[in-house]
C-alpha cells in the first residue's frame, strides 16, 4: 500500500485542526508523559539491561501513514493533561516522567496520522498521532522526507513551550486523543534511579485486559479520512 504524499498528510493535518476547531479544543498545561504496560513487561526490562527499545510500529492507525507503512521504530507515550488520563487500557504499570526527560533542544517533532476506529461510541474518539526523533539520527532523516515537521512551540496539538522549567501544552478537546511516538530508547533504570521518573500501579478501565491490538482506522469517518 502506498503511503501518504505530503499533500495528503497536509491536508490530513488540515481535517484534525478543523476537528479541534468545530469541538472548541484548547491548549492545556500538562507536564507529565508515561507509558502504560503490564507488570511483566517493566519487570523484564529492569531484569536485564534497564533500557525499553524500541520496535516496528504496528498497523495503527491508518495504514498509508508513512510511519505505517515504513513500520519507523520507536516507543507509543501518553500525555497526562487531567485526572481522566489515570485509568489504564495498556497495563496496570506505569512508568512517568516530566516531559522534558524526553524532548529537549536536539529533538524534533512531526505530524504522522490522523484516526478514528471502529465501535460503538459515538462521537467516535479520535486519535493525533505525532512523531518525536533524535535531530540528525535515522529516523529524523526519514521523517524530514516523508513527515510533516511541527514547530516544537507553535503548533496545534501539542508545545513545549520551555524546556528549562517544564512547561508544555497539549490540546484538549472532546474525543480526541494526542500520542507521541518516540524513536529512541529510554533508560528506564537510570531515569528511576535518578528519580527523574517513577513505576507504580495504575487502575485499569473495566473490561481491558492489557493487551494492546493495532487500532486500524475507520474508513467511513468524514472528519479524518480523505476525500
Amino acid at each position: 500500500m502506498a503511503a501518504f504524499s505530503q499533500d495528503q498528510l497536509s491536508d490530513l493535518r488540515e481535517k484534525a485542526i478543523r476537528y479541534i476547531e468545530e469541538g472548541h479544543g484548547r491548549m492545556k498545561p500538562c507536564r507529565k508523559l508515561f507509558r502504560d504496560k503490564t507488570e511483566n513487561y517493566y519487570a523484564d526490562i529492569l531484569k536485564s539491561t534497564g533500557i525499553m527499545e524500541t520496535y516496528e510500529k504496528d498497523l495503527h492507525g491508518d495504514q498509508r501513514s508513512p510511519a505505517n507503512v515504513e513500520k519507523l521504530k520507536g516507543l507509543f507515550f501518553g500525555i497526562i493533561a487531567n485526572k481522566k488520563d489515570r485509568k489504564s487500557i495498556y497495563g496496570p504499570k506505569r512508568f512517568s516522567f516530566d516531559v522534558t526527560n524526553l524532548i529537549d533542544a536536539n529533538t524534533r517533532l512531526y505530524f504522522t496520522d490522523f484516526y478514528c476506529v471502529p465501535g460503538k461510541n459515538h462521537p467516535r474518539p479520535h486519535y493525533v498521532s505525532l512523531v518525536i526523533t533524535r535531530k540528525g539520527s535515522e529516523a529524523d532523516r526519514f521523517c524530514q522526507i516523508h513527515l510533516l515537521s511541527l514547530i516544537m512551540d507553535d503548533n496545534r496539538f501539542f508545545k513545549v513551550l520551555d524546556i528549562e522549567r517544564n512547561v508544555a501544552e497539549v490540546i484538549q478537546c472532546d474525543n480526541l486523543h494526542v500520542e507521541l511516538y518516540h524513536t529512541e530508547d529510554v533508560n528506564v533504570a537510570d531515569m528511576l534511579q535518578n528519580k527523574k521518573a517513577s513505576l507504580g500501579g495504575v487502575k485499569m478501565k473495566r473490561g481491558m485486559t492489557g493487551k494492546r491490538q493495532p487500532k486500524l482506522k475507520s474508513p467511513e469517518c468524514s472528519y479524518c479520512n480523505l476525500d
